[in-house]
């Protein structure tokens, strides 16, 4: 049912509505040998952390763990046959493209709803922050034009597809405007499988979610839902997630953002902020201390604890030029590209380093 597309990091670095800026798929061969050694590896990553890959723990209990409490790439090609090296995603299924309409009256309709909300609810990234979102790691990521912003209360609540409580709404960064929502289908904060069709119509169900299949979106989310304690499982791919576009008269359900953004001029920041929003696009020096502490005191902790097992298991899955196993030869996680296409997010330490605000 799910069709797989691979795209470059929807993290706000590029895309547009029509996927114009999927990133080339890699040889098979090349590919599948890449994703085995990253995978193999990752294991060990992963259970270091005390995740669970699929429904087994990573730490010995699928039949190929290795002494030291590895995985073998069997265990984890068989737990997720989906999974990717690069960021990719998968679709519900085709009626993204076959069945959902932009002109259709439900899905103007919602859209409608959705740019109610932005307007009465959500005009600035102030109102954001008031409300109690947070910004999700593509915010953090260098030269990103837009993100994905999170509430917490409202990913884990009973609603879902409800346009007054968005479980993300999506921020474009040049205007500071909040121009889209990102619903996610997690009631009560369970994964929700199949998601809810906008519409159904002779011609089938508008059903436009797509998942994250690929390791950094996977990896993302898992550091997301690890914040909120408890234990984390280590997912073949994220909840079903779905964006609907405030500024789009096409491709309203599009997974990048459109070229129509609204336009200047850019929004006021809505908080306290020597910043001047005409002159300057959104950044995390820009942000609230308040919001910058829980920032650090939701993520920092679990960045720290997982970002150098990743950074290892990569660098040794992909003959990284490391010397001591940890990215680079003076210690530091080595955020060069590798040549395979694409960076690990979590290979950026100014990820976290916040710095001071203005």
């Amino acid at each position: 049912m799910h069709e797989q597309t691979r795209l470059a990091d929807d993290g706000g670095q590029g895309g547009d509505a029509s996927g114009a800026d999927r990133s080339e798929r890699r040889s098979h061969g090349d590919h599948d040998a890449s994703r085995r050694r990253l995978l193999r590896v990752a294991g060990g990553a992963i259970a270091t952390v005390g995740l669970s890959v699929g429904s087994s723990s990573a730490a010995g209990a699928t039949a190929g763990a290795t002494a030291d409490g590895t995985s073998t790439a069997a265990d984890l090609d068989r737990d997720c046959q989906d999974a990717t090296l690069e960021p990719s995603m998968t679709h519900y299924d085709h009626s993204v493209h076959d069945v959902c309409a932009d002109d259709h009256y439900e899905t103007r309709a919602l859209q409608y709803r959705v740019r109610s909300t932005l307007e009465s609810q959500y005009p600035t990234v102030g109102s954001l922050v008031d409300d109690g979102f947070v910004p999700y790691f593509d915010f953090f990521a260098e030269e990103a034009t837009w993100s994905h912003w999170l509430h917490p209360e409202y990913v884990g609540d009973d609603g879902v597809l409800d346009p007054a409580r968005p479980e993300s709404v999506l921020v474009d960064h040049e205007y500071w405007r909040p121009m889209g929502v990102m619903f996610i289908a997690t009631p009560d904060g369970d994964r929700l499988d199949p998601p809810p069709s906008v519409y159904a119509e002779s011609g089938g169900e508008c059903t436009p979610w797509h998942a994250h299949v690929g390791v950094p979106g996977r990896y993302a989310w898992a550091k997301f839902r690890a914040a909120d304690g408890g234990a984390v499982e280590w997912p073949c791919r994220t909840p079903w997630m779905m964006h609907v576009w405030n500024y789009a008269d096409e491709h309203v359900y599009a997974h990048g953002a459109p070229d129509d953004r609204g336009g200047a001029p850019a929004e006021p920041a809505g908080f306290d902020t020597d910043a001047d929003t005409s002159e300057e696009p959104l950044a995390p020096e820009h942000l609230p201390d308040a919001l910058r502490e829980r920032s650090r005191d939701r993520w920092g902790d679990v960045a720290t604890r997982w970002g150098d097992a990743w950074a290892d298991a990569w660098d040794e899955a992909t003959d990284g030029d490391a010397t001591d196993g940890s990215g680079g030869s003076d210690g530091e996680a080595d955020d060069e590209d590798d040549g395979d296409g694409w960076d690990l997010p979590w290979n950026v330490p100014r990820s976290f380093d916040l710095g001071q605000s203005k």
